[in-house]
C-alpha cells in the first residue's frame, strides 16, 4: 500500500522501491514456470544494467515479460535495463 510507504523514512522508501523492482523483474523471468532461465549475471555500467541470462530453451516470453516490468527497477537505480540471452551451451 502506497500510504504505508509514504510513512517510511526516505532511505527506507528507496530500499523498498529497489526491492520491489528486483522482485518484479525476477517474477517476470519465471513467467512460463518452465525454468528456462538457469542463470543470471549482471553487468553494471554508469547508466545501464544488463542482465545476462543463461537459458535452456527459448526464453522469449520471459524476456518480454521482464522488459515490461523494468520501470520500477530502472527508476530506483537510475539506469537503463537491458537483457542479453546466452544459451546454456555457450555459457559452459
Amino acid at each position: 500500500d502506497h500510504r504505508t510507504l509514504k510513512n517510511l523514512p526516505p532511505e527506507h522508501r528507496d530500499t523498498m522501491e529497489l526491492l520491489a523492482g528486483i522482485l518484479r523483474v525476477a517474477n517476470a523471468l519465471d513467467r512460463s514456470h518452465f525454468g528456462v532461465i538457469r542463470g543470471i549475471e549482471c553487468e553494471i555500467g554508469a547508466k545501464s544494467l544488463e542482465f545476462l541470462l543463461t537459458t535452456t530453451e527459448d526464453a522469449a516470453l520471459e524476456v518480454w515479460a521482464a522488459r515490461e516490468r523494468t520501470e520500477t527497477l530502472a527508476d530506483a537505480l537510475r539506469r537503463e535495463i537491458t537483457f542479453k540471452i546466452r544459451p546454456i551451451e555457450e555459457a559452459e
